[in-house]
């Protein structure tokens, strides 16, 4: 066979190069129905990721203001040490360093109870009028539709 030959198909592009197919008629027939459903799967998946990122970095928020208050505890009492041994300038320097610690983890703490609000606040708005629930009935009707089956 001739390789030049005209019968002969163009190659496939291999499978790693990038491809653009410009089909026009695919987004034409996608309804907006559906578009919409694909927004509000996307705003979803949104919502979730925020709310899972707001409770991770809680989680680090707890564990970071944790260790800085259990360290500003210890630098108070490597103070009291130092102030036993007459060291009153490096006990002075534990004193404020305590005094950091103390600050920062008050704020981690702080950061952290904001988030749990974000965490947990409802994504949705109240609805503007209450909803009716006349319609709906007891559960009687559910044994009632098993005796007839």
């Amino acid at each position: 066979m001739d390789e030049n030959h005209a019968s002969n198909p163009d190659p496939a592009p291999p499978p790693d190069d990038f491809v653009v197919h410009d089909d026009l008629s695919h987004h034409e027939s996608i309804s907006a129905e559906a578009q919409k459903h694909e927004l509000d799967n996307n705003q979803i998946k949104k919502i979730a990721h925020i709310r899972r990122t707001a409770v991770r970095s809680r989680g680090y928020l707890l564990v970071g203001g944790v260790f800085c208050a259990a360290l500003g505890v210890q630098t108070v009492w490597n103070s009291v040490g130092r102030f036993r041994s007459n060291e009153n300038t490096i006990a002075a320097a534990y004193l404020m360093a305590a005094a950091i610690l103390f600050a920062l983890a008050w704020k981690a703490f702080v950061r952290a109870q904001h988030l749990k609000r974000e965490a947990n606040a409802s994504a949705l708005s109240d609805p503007k009028t209450p909803p009716d629930f006349s319609q709906l009935n007891d559960g009687s009707q559910s044994w009632k539709n098993l005796e007839d089956m």
